[in-house]
């Protein structure tokens, strides 16, 4: 009876040592399986902060182009026209105050003459508005397409997103297709999404 007692005993031990191996190693792979997948997962919630940072501003852009549509296509197209007349000397050149800096357009979009940022669309707001982010940085610009003689109006929306400490700029486009229409004697502007 003393040597079956030892035998359980015995027994009884390797199944624990055995148990205790069992749990070490899991244990171990887990700990190198969330080390490795821990960089991985900051950089995804960075990236989904940032995903949602973009989204915001380009809805901030919607809705300033919703309320002053008049002034957004106005001054979009007189911004264009300063360009085209800088490289074809054919056309007629804007007179000295409509092609002083910032143009309107700059204006809306938050652009001053020294290239500098002014307005939430280009961060200007920054330290109150992307605290999550912590130094990220972004630029919006928008443009208008699709025009057929005042008729139908496209417009896209891109914010360029640069987080902090990092080389690569994400860039998030969005295109809100709009039609004018003749409302008491004035053109404005729906936009659909």
């Amino acid at each position: 009876m003393k040597k079956n007692n030892r035998n359980n005993r015995g027994m009884a031990l390797v199944i624990v040592l055995g148990i205790a191996g069992i749990i070490l190693i899991l244990g171990t792979v887990y700990s190198r399986m969330y080390t490795d997948s821990n960089p991985a997962a900051r950089l995804q919630l960075d990236r989904i902060q940032a995903d949602f940072l973009a989204k915001g501003i380009q809805n901030i852009a919607i809705y300033k182009i919703k309320k002053y549509p008049d002034f957004f296509i106005r001054s979009y197209r007189q911004y264009v026209y300063k360009q085209r007349t800088s490289s074809d000397s054919s056309l007629p050149k804007l007179d000295s105050d409509q092609a002083t800096s910032p143009l309107p357009y700059e204006y809306f979009i938050g652009k001053t003459s020294n290239g500098g940022a002014q307005g939430i669309l280009n961060g200007d707001y920054i330290n109150d508005f992307i605290e999550p982010l912590n130094g990220a940085s972004y630029t919006t610009d928008i443009y208008l397409i699709n025009s057929k003689d005042f008729n139908s109006e496209a417009v896209e929306i891109k914010v360029a997103v640069q987080l902090k400490d990092k080389k690569a700029i994400n860039t998030y486009k969005t295109t809100i297709h709009g039609d004018l229409m003749k409302v008491g004697g004035r053109t404005s502007g729906v936009l659909t999404e």
